[in-house]
C-alpha cells in the first residue's frame, strides 16, 4: 500500500537529501543563471578557488550568516556541478550532528 511505501522511502529520501546534486532554489532568480558568478567579484574568486581545491582533492566548508546568501551559493554550486551539503537554521540539531559526522568521515 502507499502508506508502507511512503514509510520505506522517507528514510532514504531524508538520507540522500544532503548529498543531492546542487539545485538552484526557486526563490533565487537570475536572468541568466550562468552569469551568477559575474554578479559579484567574490563569486568569481570563489569559482577559481573551488576549482583549484577540487583539483587538489580538498573538500570545502563555507559559512555565511544569511540564508539568502546560501540560496545564491546553492545556485552557483549547481551551475558549476558541485555536490554540496547545506546546513542552515532549518536543520535540526540531531540531523546537523549526523551531517557533520558524515562530512568529517567521508
Amino acid at each position: 500500500s502507499k502508506d508502507v511505501e511512503t514509510m520505506l522511502l522517507e528514510p532514504i529520501e531524508e538520507t540522500l537529501r544532503p548529498y543531492r546534486k546542487a539545485n538552484a532554489r526557486l526563490s533565487s532568480f537570475f536572468p541568466d543563471k550562468k552569469l551568477v558568478q559575474y554578479d559579484a567579484g567574490k563569486l568569481q574568486t570563489l569559482a577559481q578557488l573551488l576549482r583549484k581545491l577540487k583539483q587538489e582533492g580538498h573538500r570545502t566548508l563555507i559559512f555565511t550568516q544569511m540564508s539568502k546568501m546560501l540560496d545564491i551559493l546553492e545556485a552557483f554550486l549547481n551551475i558549476h556541478g558541485y555536490t554540496y551539503l547545506r546546513l542552515d537554521g532549518a536543520t535540526g540539531v540531531d540531523r546537523r550532528q549526523r551531517y557533520m559526522d558524515r562530512f568529517n568521515n567521508d
